[in-house]
């Protein structure tokens, strides 16, 4: 009777985990519960990425590593053949460095959205890469229209968000986009894969991105995902390069 005890207690406290492949096109009334229990969880992760980007005339792929602490910092290395660029933000600041140009960048959080394209935190940009809300779950409210059947809906600073759900809990899509429609940003998360400690993380992330005036498309394929603790991080911006 005491092992069929803990089975049973073992068995309620265990999270379920659903098809990540399949949409939830009706969502029950406690789905902001349930988004919550299933956020992707982590310390230290190392992301090892494939990545190939098209904008305009330009269509480059290169390969990066993405090293994160939650709500820490994001350090990011971008190569092709060698690195040609590297990043490191923080929560209320960012350097970056052009390689190929040898200049570097520095300001405060709020002007990264000048290499973005979007304003976003540090927690809201890691949140964004491992399929998490981008906002505070308890903030988005259940809709329905033809083209979505039910989805989760906020609106943050002019900002609408939208999340079409997976069965595992997860966004397949999350979009954002103004009251006018004149800037759009949506991310499409594929291939979830449960990583020990964390949950279940996208294999690929696809964000698209358009305003008036240009597009830009960013494919990601993860190879690897690691959840090691992670060494200090240093960054050193070469004393010869010019500040941009």
């Amino acid at each position: 009777m005491f092992l069929v005890v803990l089975l049973v207690a073992g068995c309620k406290n265990r999270k379920s985990v659903g098809d990540c492949t399949t949409p939830l096109l009706q969502l029950n009334n406690d789905i902001n519960e349930k988004v919550e229990e299933h956020l992707a969880e982590f310390e230290d992760i190392t992301l090892r990425v494939k990545a190939n980007y098209k904008g305009g005339n330009n269509d480059q792929s290169f390969g990066m590593t993405i090293k994160m602490k939650k709500d820490s910092f994001i350090w990011a290395s971008v190569n092709v053949m060698l690195e040609v660029a590297r990043a490191y933000v923080t929560p209320d600041s960012f350097k970056l460095i052009d390689r190929i140009n040898r200049k570097y960048y520095v300001g405060s959080v709020d002007q990264f959205e000048r290499f973005t394209g979007q304003k976003l935190t540090l927690t809201q940009l890691q949140n964004l890469l491992l399929a998490n809300p981008v906002y505070a779950v308890e903030g988005f409210q259940k809709m329905h229209d033809d083209l979505r059947n039910d989805f989760l809906q906020q609106t943050q600073s002019g900002i609408i968000n939208r999340m079409q759900m997976t069965g595992c809990y997860r966004p397949g899509t999350s979009e954002f986009s103004t009251h006018l429609s004149e800037r759009s940003f949506v991310v499409d998360y594929k291939n979830f894969t449960p990583t020990k400690n964390v949950g279940q993380v996208p294999s690929q992330v696809q964000v698209s991105a358009s305003d008036k005036t240009k597009t830009f498309e960013l494919m990601m394929d993860y190879t690897s995902v690691s959840t090691e603790p992670l060494p200090p991080i240093s960054f050193t911006i070469p004393s010869k390069y010019e500040k941009g």
